[in-house]
């Protein structure tokens, strides 16, 4: 005999009937067996369990419905329907929901059989509730489940005519074990179809919710009178009506996004790399692990403004937005100013890293769309890796500047680490601000090393922190450094974080990628309309307004009288109105700017590039100081109309081609949201858009007319799209089977650290307190080198440490440093100067 095909049964267990001494191998057998041999015991092994008895149960509807009329005296209605076609069905079977409130739901699939389909409807109270909840686990409603525990025998059985598409319907309409619960009913089709069609209308969540409660209740409350927001943004997160996720998987939503830009008329993708993966899917990504992430995007537009902003005199900034996502990724912006004084966001890299090496990736693909560029400064915060991976791809800079805001946040975090007592590190960290704020660099160098030396006595360990970081390279932070550098602080890119999150996201937690994708791409359509209104309208900026303060308050000076000193021609002594010994110089550096520059007084006729003043609000802000529009009205000074010249170079792009509607809608990428064109209308369009409305009108229920009557204007735009949503079925959930395995999905995943607990706040000095320090400052003996600000001279040859004094700031260093910086041919001992001095000089 042949082997059995299914293996060796022998070996498996079988299953004996109860009633007899047959066995069966499953137990779908055994039921079999019973229903077939045993007929008056099939009830006994039946799972429909009595609502009232919840003892005796059945394994037909028929047999519990029979034990309902005859122990518990229940009238069971029982009716039957015939439609023309399934979807007529549909039609009704919502209706019969939405006036009994109730639900029927499909506990299993559908069986054809003889050219007939059979589909079976439960009513969705009928029952078991899932068990195996995690402990612990938060529960989704306020009532736990809608399950009763036992069989409610409302059902309905279709039967369907695959030949001519007819339904009939098997109805019994009896519910039992329960009452009519609006919390377990769930929200009817016809709403969720009236909502979206709003949605995609473009009617607020707000105004949604007014219409659905701006009724009446006197004849009582259904289901879709309870809708809450949460509701509403479900049915656009389900439905995709925003078309933002692609897939319900994050990284294949980003991946299909990646594609389709891909094929657009210019690509904003730079580089892309799924976590996962060792190679990339756009661009190159050396020195990067399998494990990281790469999504760097710059659009049209922002290319085209990073060759005009990003040129010679200009500054270029580089910062990194936390909490855009809950993977701990890295939002990176690369920002430059453009002349309204604004930040202008010209490429975006999201990244699990914040490295030199994503960092070299995101410059060196962003290098091959503008080209060489000349930006005078780099700003960022103290993080080495931005200025480095830079330099490394576009060339060094003038200077490197650090952001204020994240010098000053390091600061008093070395405080609180290094210097005990609240009244110690109050005096150390407005020490340190006296010295930020300090405007000219002979006093700034006397200061530092008169606080150094202070450091090295009182606090040695915040004097090691200061040697070893900020004290030998404050020309990167101190304000007298940077005077005339156009930028003090990263705030651009702050502004920017703070549009990102609150009027973006608005103040919500984004979740996932694509979403935030879709975020920056409006970001992106926003600057291309706010551009094109500034070059056709103008606009009055944030620093236009601080220029028409600062006039109105030179004329209420100048009324009241002023002392004003000309030293010569193109340079002035204004005296302080605060600290009557205080003097500020206002010099003209030039007659008429050379460039294109929308920060001016009108009045004055004058820029932010003709004159500076040394007081802190022009250096600070780089704005025109109330001081030199008092020398402007005091003393006439005249000054040239700016020249109107291009800040772009021959070899850029061409300003006399003005930005297009058509531009801006191609630059914004995939995803945008840009309105398309609605085209042109004729009489023969609205007159087919009639007879559409009429058909509507009369195919709808009739339960909007009075809604449509009084908002005639949003009729066709809400049947238009309720009809095309009805079109597309809503989305069914999808049951695995019981036995399935789980088919893990490539997902994103956080690689960052947490950090630790904030700090306890610091209040900067005021102007008393900065003057009671400097005093305090001056009686302390200088201990340290200005140049490497140590007291002992580690590279002397002599037993004692040579000293040599600045002839100018009285600053003292070391020989061998001073040997060091200098050449031994050009080194003057005897009227030796140092580095500052010079500097300050020339």
């Amino acid at each position: 005999m042949a082997a059995n095909s299914r293996g060796d049964s022998s070996s498996q267990p079988r299953i004996n009937c109860s009633h007899c001494q047959k066995s069966y191998a499953d137990t779908k057998g055994v039921s079999r067996h019973i229903k077939q041999c045993h007929p008056e015991r099939s009830d006994e092994t039946g799972s429909l369990l009595c609502p009232f008895c919840l003892s005796t149960k059945f394994c037909r509807i028929s047999s519990l419905e029979a034990h309902l009329k005859e122990i518990h005296h229940l009238s069971i209605d029982n009716s039957e329907h015939s439609f023309a076609s399934y979807d007529d069905f549909s039609l009704w079977k919502s209706r019969e929901e939405e006036s009994t409130s109730s639900n029927f739901v499909m506990h299993g699939g559908s069986v054809v059989k003889d050219c007939v389909k059979h589909v079976y409807f439960y009513c969705n109270r009928s029952g078991e509730s899932r068990k195996g909840r995690k402990s612990g686990a938060r529960s989704s409603k306020m009532k736990e489940t809608s399950k009763i525990g036992a069989t409610c025998v409302a059902h309905m059985k279709v039967e369907q005519n695959m030949v001519s598409g007819n339904c009939k319907v098997y109805y019994n309409s009896t519910h039992c074990g329960h009452k009519k619960d609006l919390a377990h009913i769930r929200l009817p089709d016809s709403s969720r179809v009236k909502i979206a069609s709003q949605l995609r209308a473009g009617v607020s969540i707000n105004n949604i919710l007014d219409s659905i409660r701006d009724v009446s209740l006197d004849q009582g409350y259904k289901r879709e009178h309870l809708i809450v927001r949460q509701d509403i943004k479900n049915i656009e997160r389900i439905l995709n009506l925003s078309n933002i996720q692609k897939h319900t998987n994050d990284q294949t939503s980003v991946a299909i996004w990646v594609q389709e830009a891909l094929t657009q008329p210019y690509n904003p993708v730079l580089v892309f790399k799924l976590q996962g993966r060792k190679d990339s899917v756009v661009g190159d990504t050396d020195n990067l692990e399998e494990k990281n992430f790469i999504l760097a995007i710059q659009t049209e537009f922002q290319c085209d403004a990073m060759k005009k902003f990003a040129c010679n005199g200009r500054v270029v900034c580089v910062d990194a937005t936390h909490g855009t996502n809950v993977y701990d990724f890295f939002l990176i912006t690369v920002m430059v100013l453009d002349d309204y004084g604004e930040g202008v966001p010209v490429a975006w890299c999201i990244s699990d890293r914040e490295d030199s090496s994503v960092l070299s990736q995101f410059f060196k693909h962003m290098h091959e769309r503008v080209g060489n560029i000349g930006p005078d400064y780099f700003m960022s915060d103290d993080a080495e890796q931005y200025h480095t991976a830079w330099c490394g791809v576009f060339g060094p800079v003038k200077k490197k500047l650090l952001c204020i805001w994240h010098v000053d946040r390091a600061w008093k975090k070395a405080i609180h680490a290094h210097v005990p007592g609240d009244e110690q590190k109050a005096e150390v960290y407005h020490m340190l601000r006296v010295l930020l704020n300090e405007t000219s660099i002979t006093d700034f160098q006397v200061l530092l090393s008169q606080a150094m030396s202070y450091f090295e006595e009182k606090h040695p360990r915040f004097y090691e922190y200061m040697r070893t970081t900020y004290a030998t390279r404050s020309d990167q932070w101190a304000t007298c450094h940077r005077i005339n550098a156009s930028i003090g602080t990263n705030m651009a890119v702050e502004a920017f974080h703070r549009v990102l999150k609150i009027e973006y996201l608005q103040h919500k937690q984004n979740r996932r990628l694509d979403h935030l994708l879709h975020v920056l791409f409006k970001i992106n359509r926003d600057l291309i309309y706010n551009y094109i209104r500034k070059e056709e309208i103008g606009k009055r900026s944030h620093k236009l307004c601080e220029i028409r303060k600062r006039h109105c308050s030179a004329v209420t000076i100048n009324e009241r009288g002023i002392d004003i000193q000309s030293n010569d021609g193109n340079s002035w002594k204004v005296k302080s109105q605060s600290t009557p010994d205080q003097w500020y110089i206002v010099e003209k550096i030039a007659s008429a700017c050379n460039l294109s520059c929308k920060l001016r007084c009108d009045e004055c006729n004058i820029c932010t590039h003709m004159f500076s003043c040394n007081c802190m609000d022009a250096v600070m802000h780089f704005t025109i100081s109330k001081h030199i529009h008092l020398v402007c009205m005091h003393h006439q000074v005249t000054c040239n109309p700016n020249i109107e010249l291009s800040l772009i170079d021959s070899t850029a792009v061409d300003d006399s081609q003005p930005v297009t509607v058509a531009t801006c809608i191609s630059s914004a990428g995939p995803g945008s949201s840009v309105p398309s064109s609605l085209g042109t209308l004729s009489k023969e369009s609205l007159l087919k858009k009639h007879e559409e409305v009429r058909d509507m009108i009369v195919k709808s229920s009739g339960q909007n007319l009075a809604e449509l009557n009084s908002h005639l204007s949003s009729m066709m735009a809400l049947l238009q799209t309720q009809v095309d949503v009805m079109a597309q079925p809503l989305p069914v959930r999808k049951r695995p089977a019981p036995n399935a395995n789980i088919v893990t999905q490539a997902k994103f995943y956080s690689t960052k650290k947490r950090r630790t607990e904030a700090m306890k706040a610091i209040k900067k000095p005021s102007s008393e307190e900065q003057t009671t320090i400097k005093s305090h400052l001056s009686q302390v003996d200088v201990t340290v080198c200005s140049i490497c600000f140590n007291s002992d001279d580690d590279h002397r040859q002599e037993s004692d440490v040579q000293w040599i004094e600045c002839v100018k700031c009285s600053t003292w260093v070391h020989q061998s440093c001073a040997k060091r910086t200098f050449s031994s041919s050009s080194l003057d001992l005897e009227n030796f100067e140092c580095f500052s001095c010079i500097r300050n000089s020339n």
